[in-house]
């Protein structure tokens, strides 16, 4: 338990610091989305740029697709570079000693949860219960597609999780594309084709675009634009692209160049600010360029971040980012729960929710989240991690 809780805090020389700072701002802007979300109307609604702002917190997964092209291809990058081939065996072993065990847990407590649940929906003599256990219980019964990790293409039981699906078809594909193909070709080449594979995304998301012009409402461009695989691929390409150019462009030198620094960062939050402050509308942009705008900035902050001598790879290598990054996986999983559970202890006038009772809420459910992902990561993660480690050494 205690070489567990120390590894939360460790210095590890093989990564990168700032990647944990960007990670850990990540999770929390995702938390603060999903905590406004149900009640975005009735905060004050004087206060339109911060609402808009909020309401635009969604972006930040494209920064956890970002991250996990970055890592996941230098891995396949490095394996391939020293060997000269790659163990999809071990990869996939590696990958899922990582994943699956926090990820089923919590899957099979929640089902065992909303099991019981049912059960005393059923047993209710409430008329209010009752009219809602239908569609309580059939909720439930979608579990099932979290299991088997479609939840970005059918509604399952937990409405978060689809990101966690988007990513594993990454992990289970991509080893092969790099084997197969991208492997194989020269630098420029390889780069070549990465940008048409960016570029791509942004073509299918204008096809379906075109396919349901009309003025429709949030839910249909959640369903088609949102969550799917094949039209937000782009943010995790976009992360591969920033391991690629790091890695053979010299984008980040050695000697840190501090006018270079801001070459990336100036533009990198430009996009962000066009990103995260034009309201939802059903429109091209929003269905199609906002992911390009919101990728490419998140990738070039992340550039100008790498190097820990810059004024923002600084900050973002702080240590306090370290043991929340390396929890951010259970903190994810688990945040909706701690969501919940914030909302039932505030006595909360649903009409009318102020910026305290809203931060308020958001400290009492973002220390819970943080208890749970402790908790995932002391007693499942890291055993897991452990036997990983060993298996690597063997």
């Amino acid at each position: 338990m205690k070489a567990a809780f120390l590894s939360l805090f460790e210095k590890r020389i093989w990564e990168k610091d700032s990647l944990n700072g960007l990670r850990a701002i990540s999770m929390m802007a995702i938390f603060i989305f999903h905590l406004s979300d149900p009640i975005r109307h009735h905060l004050p609604q004087d206060t339109i740029v911060l609402n808009t702002f909020i309401s635009n917190l969604t972006s930040s997964v494209d920064l956890f697709f970002i991250l996990s092209g970055f890592l996941i291809y230098g891995v396949l990058y490095r394996t391939w570079e020293k060997t000269g081939t790659l163990s999809f065996k071990d990869f996939y072993i590696n990958r899922s000693l990582r994943i699956f065990p926090a990820y089923y847990f919590f899957v099979f407590i929640a089902l065992f949860v909303n099991k019981l649940q049912v059960k005393m929906m059923i047993a209710s003599t409430d008329p209010k219960i009752q009219a809602l256990l239908p569609s309580y219980s059939a909720s439930v019964d979608r579990w099932i597609y979290d299991a088997l990790y479609v939840s970005n293409y059918v509604t399952s039981s937990h409405f978060h999780t689809w990101s966690l699906s988007l990513e594993e078809q990454f992990y289970l594909i991509f080893p092969l594309i790099c084997y197969f193909i991208l492997f194989k070709l020269t630098t420029k080449s390889r780069i070549l084709f990465l940008v048409l594979l960016y570029s791509s995304a942004a073509l299918i998301r204008y096809f379906v675009y075109q396919a349901n012009v009309g003025d429709q409402p949030y839910k249909v461009f959640d369903l088609l634009f949102h969550r799917p695989a094949h039209t937000r691929f782009d943010s995790i390409v976009a992360g591969i692209l920033t391991f690629e150019l790091y890695k053979n462009w010299n984008l980040v030198p050695k000697e840190h160049n501090r006018i270079r620094e801001w070459y990336f960062l100036i533009p990198g939050l430009s996009f962000l600010a066009i990103a995260s402050f034009i309201p939802y509308q059903f429109s091209v942009y929003y269905t199609v360029f906002r992911f390009n705008f919101s990728n490419l900035g998140y990738a070039l902050v992340m550039i100008a971040s790498i190097h820990n001598l810059s004024y923002i790879g600084k900050f973002l290598s702080l240590r306090i980012f370290a043991p929340l990054a390396r929890m951010s996986y259970g903190t994810y999983l688990w945040h909706i729960v701690a969501i919940f559970i914030a909302s039932t202890q505030l006595k909360v006038n649903v009409d009318s929710i102020s910026w305290f009772q809203f931060c308020k809420a958001l400290g009492i459910g973002f220390s819970y989240a943080l208890l749970f992902a402790f908790i995932s990561y002391m007693l499942i993660e890291y055993p897991f991690l452990s036997l990983k480690n060993r298996l690597k050494k063997d």
